[in-house]
């Protein structure tokens, strides 16, 4: 099986593959949320966590399906509009909550809680994102083991736009090129994120080699490889066998016991992505008629989980994991019923109105 023969099919498994990684975020988030315990949060000596991975897993499915996004879109505004209607109702959702429900949890008065500067900027740099994020809220939180942080999950949204935007920049000269050099205009785009894969992939390995970390680095890494496998889906071909070398691959990976491994497994991780969302059929398929629930569960754990360690300071780290999935669960399904596919069916009408005014061919 290609990759270019099922791109386009919304039979795969990719919302699964989404909220198993937000879960793996709300895992990782555990050990250091969760009331102390004994337990260490594992694969730390390899220089990443789980939740880490997953976060980079969230890149690679971003850029491969953003890329088709773009290529599809037909015009710079219905790519914009996709984009913003995946993201911010959401957020906007995720802020109003958060800032009533957690006034109750705050060390301040009502009136001194909505009057703060802190409170408006948590809901201001929230509810934009491509400025950045900020995850505190006044007085809340702050005898927990993580003090005072509302939302440290949510770092990672302004880097994700930061690529919408790169991937719109090389889309729109792509776009321009292919008036004059039709035959050239993909090539522009494949050559682009071949050079940030390249470029990220170094400054990775550097760092490796230092003992230091860059997550900016990967991230860029894990969305131009989902460009990249996109751009080349007519070469990519899809294997169970393939799928187990590359499992094997970073399973060998783990034996460096070091940051090194985060030089490691970029590829065989991109590469059983695309294998997990495409190869696996029968019943997991038919998760997909749930919808997906993964950016709710990423934009809500943080706060569960908080809220759990002040409601229950002496839980244990399994019970407070399970408790934090269950109405993390019940929130993002909320969230994707009640505000985002509502909101991207609104997208889908209002693009529908708009004229044609970028025409590529990916």
């Amino acid at each position: 099986m290609w990759l270019g023969q099922v791109d386009r099919s919304r039979d795969n498994n990719f919302n699964l593959l989404r909220l198993v990684a937000a879960l793996a975020v709300l895992y990782s988030h555990g050990f250091g949320l969760a009331p102390p315990s004994p337990y260490r949060e594992p694969w730390q000596t390899l220089g990443v966590s789980p939740g880490s991975i997953a976060v980079d897993l969230f890149f690679f499915c971003s850029g491969l399906l953003v890329t088709s996004s773009w290529w599809h879109a037909g015009s710079l505004w219905r790519f914009v509009l996709a984009r913003a209607a995946r993201i911010l109702p959401g957020m906007w959702a995720m802020v109003a909550v958060t800032v009533l429900v957690l006034s109750a949890f705050s060390a301040l008065p009502a009136a001194a809680y909505f009057s703060a500067d802190t409170t408006w900027t948590y809901v201001l740099k929230n509810c934009t994102v491509l400025f950045g994020t900020t995850g505190s809220l006044p007085g809340v939180f702050r005898d927990t083991p993580y003090p005072h942080a509302v939302n440290g999950s949510l770092w990672t949204l302004p880097h994700e736009l930061h690529c919408y935007g790169l991937l719109a920049l090389v889309g729109v000269a792509t776009a321009v090129l292919g008036r004059w050099h039709p035959a050239h205009a993909a090539r522009l785009m494949t050559l682009a994120f071949a050079g940030a894969a390249t470029g990220s992939a170094a400054m990775m390995l550097r760092a490796a080699l230092q003992g230091a970390h860059d997550p900016r680095g990967r991230l860029l890494l894990m969305f131009s490889l989902g460009v990249l496998a996109y751009q080349l889906r007519h070469h990519i071909r899809l294997r169970w066998r393939w799928a187990v070398l590359a499992a094997a691959v970073l399973a060998a990976g783990t034996l460096l016991q070091s940051r090194a491994f985060t030089a490691v497994y970029p590829l065989p991780l991109a590469y059983l992505a695309l294998a997990a969302a495409y190869l696996p059929g029968g019943w997991l398929r038919r998760f997909n008629a749930l919808g997906d629930y993964s950016f709710g569960v990423y934009i809500y754990a943080f706060p569960v989980q908080q809220v759990i360690s002040v409601l229950q300071p002496q839980v244990g780290l399994a019970a407070h994991m399970l408790q934090s999935a269950l109405v993390t669960l019940l929130l993002a399904a909320a969230s994707w019923h009640l505000v985002e596919r509502p909101a991207l069916a609104a997208a889908r009408r209002g693009s529908a109105h708009r004229p044609v005014a970028l025409a590529a061919g990916g």
